[in-house]
């Protein structure tokens, strides 16, 4: 039982962890679609 509960909090955490790095890349992909904001950072 305690495995179970256990397996079960770190897919909670990997859903959490995913879904933030999901926003991160939507918010990136919207801040790089004006370009003449970031030019200046741009690698």
């Amino acid at each position: 039982m305690k495995v179970k509960k256990e397996k079960e909090g770190f897919m909670k955490k990997l859903k959490n962890k995913i879904n933030s790095y999901k926003k991160k890349l939507r918010y990136n992909a919207i801040t790089h679609k004006t370009p003449y904001r970031n030019k200046k950072n741009t690698k």
